[in-house]
Order: C-alpha cells, then sequence, then structure tokens
C-alpha cells in the first residue's frame, strides 16, 4: 500500500524545485561612473540601480554594485542611473557569476533644458538625403523617417550646395515643419556650451522670430561653426496645449569621407522645452 502522506510531501518538494536553473551563491559585480553629458564631469551622489539593489555614486561618480543569488547561466540586468535634475540613462548588461561589467552612465541635465552632442549626417550628392535630425529625440535618422524635423539635402545635385531646410517640404506623412532665424554667427565650441540665450531678442521669444522655414544655402562645404536658432512649430502645433521648444543648432564639423565621398556634417544641438529663451541648465 502507498504511504499517502509520504507522496504528497515528495510531490510538494518537487513543485519547488526549479530545474531549469541553478543558484550559484558567488556574486556577479557591477561598477562604472556617472558623467553629466553636457560638462563630461563625474556625477556624485547618483543613484544606480539594478530594480532590486542600489547604490549612490561617490564624489568621483562612481559605483559598485555587488548583485547576489545570480543564476548559473548568468542574468540579463538594466542598470539604470538617475538624479533630480538629470534625464535617467540605462545600460543592459549581461552578468555573470564570479564576473566584473564595467560601464558608464551618461545623465543629461533636465530642467527642460536638453544636450546632445555629435550627430552626425551624410549626404551623397545628388541624391536623397541620407540622414536627418528627429529634433525631439535628438539623434540622427534615416532620411526618409516620418519623425524627422531637419534634413540635410544637396541642394543642386551637383555636390556644390549643402543645407539643411525643414522636413516639411517633402510630402510625407508626418513630416513637420522647423522654422530657423539667421545665424547668430561664428562660435567656438566653448562659447556654443555658454551660450546662454538667444541675445537681440525684443521682448519674449516668439514665433515671428524664426523667419525662415530652411536655412539659406550654404557654400560647399557647410560653414562650420554657425550657430542657428530653431523653433519646433509642427511639434507644437500638435500639442498646442505644451510649451514651445526653441533650440540652437551648432555646426560643430563638416568633411567629405575619402572612401565613400559622402559629405558629414556633426552638429550639437541645445533645446528649450519649456518655451523659454534660455538655453544653460540651472
Amino acid at each position: 500500500m502507498f504511504n499517502i502522506p509520504l507522496i504528497i510531501l515528495l510531490l510538494i518538494f518537487l513543485a519547488g524545485c526549479d530545474t531549469t536553473k541553478s543558484i550559484d551563491y558567488i556574486p556577479g559585480i557591477i561598477k562604472g561612473v556617472v558623467l553629466d553629458s553636457a560638462t563630461h564631469k563625474p556625477i556624485d551622489s547618483a543613484w544606480v540601480t539594478t530594480g532590486g539593489t542600489g547604490v549612490y555614486t561617490d564624489t568621483s561618480g562612481n559605483f559598485r554594485i555587488v548583485y547576489y543569488n545570480m543564476p548559473s547561466s548568468g542574468v540579463n540586468l538594466s542598470v539604470v542611473g538617475s538624479k533630480s535634475n538629470y534625464l535617467n540613462d540605462t545600460v543592459g548588461i549581461w552578468l555573470l557569476a564570479d564576473d566584473s561589467v564595467t560601464i558608464s552612465l551618461v545623465l543629461m541635465p533636465y530642467n527642460g533644458i536638453l544636450y546632445m552632442d555629435n550627430i552626425v549626417l551624410e549626404q551623397y550628392a545628388n541624391q536623397q538625403s541620407l540622414s536627418s535630425i528627429d529634433l525631439m529625440t535628438m539623434s540622427a535618422v534615416q532620411g526618409q523617417n516620418p519623425y524627422r524635423d531637419i534634413d540635410l539635402r544637396d541642394s543642386l545635385g551637383l555636390n556644390q550646395r549643402f543645407r539643411f531646410r525643414t522636413a516639411l517640404t517633402d510630402p510625407i506623412l508626418f513630416s513637420l515643419d522647423t522654422r530657423f532665424a539667421n545665424s547668430l554667427g561664428s562660435f567656438t565650441k566653448y562659447q556654443f556650451d555658454t551660450l546662454k540665450m538667444i541675445y537681440g531678442v525684443s521682448g519674449q521669444l516668439g514665433d515671428s522670430y524664426f523667419t525662415q522655414s530652411a536655412i539659406p544655402f550654404f557654400p560647399n562645404p557647410l560653414t562650420e561653426n554657425a550657430v542657428y536658432p530653431f523653433y519646433l512649430a509642427g511639434r507644437y502645433s500638435i500639442y498646442p496645449g505644451s510649451a514651445k521648444v526653441f533650440g540652437l543648432l551648432y555646426i560643430n564639423s563638416v568633411w567629405t569621407d575619402p572612401g565613400s565621398g559622402k559629405v558629414m556634417v556633426r552638429v550639437d544641438i541645445k533645446e528649450n522645452r519649456n518655451g523659454e529663451n534660455n538655453f544653460l541648465a540651472k
């Protein structure tokens, strides 16, 4: 005759066992640094977490997390860095027991003001734009991406005159109206980084200041170090109850790739999403 109580206990024990993976109590280690995206300096007292555990960075921006109860096959983790007045940054890693992973988290200052450096666009002569800019994500996107705001174009198709223009000039769904003002002049990178506001504006910055739906033609190559104010009119028209988005676009460098013949343009961007004429985080 079967021992019923013993069988029940055995079934309960087996049900509680996870036969798919074992636990290795040798920890994995996550370490690294948290940096400010605008100044590239370390951020102290930033919170770094994997969801279940976390630490604050030291005065040098460094952190070290010991992750226990590791599956023998490793674990996929999202490491999140955060601090007040910054946007979070997340890095995905695969961590093994008795292993160490070093990462960098870069937080973007945010009190309605955003920065992004080194956005690279590329364009062949006499072709449609290879790269455009999505100014809400502050990133380069494929030229025909519907959420682009600015296109880079060879305006004559002769590899002679390149310009930026609003994506609204193309009859593509969701293309958005980006309006520009005249260049503020030539700036060094440091001068652009410390440029606080658009000078010469009488009264509050508004729609009437941005009179161009496309920046005038540049000679080839594009003029480096120029700064252009812009206004995301198309974005605001979708959400008219939100604050307007004003920005500054800096042409950092322009070159021709010797291998492909593509014209390459690197730009830096500042934005104020509070509708204010202020471009330095407080």
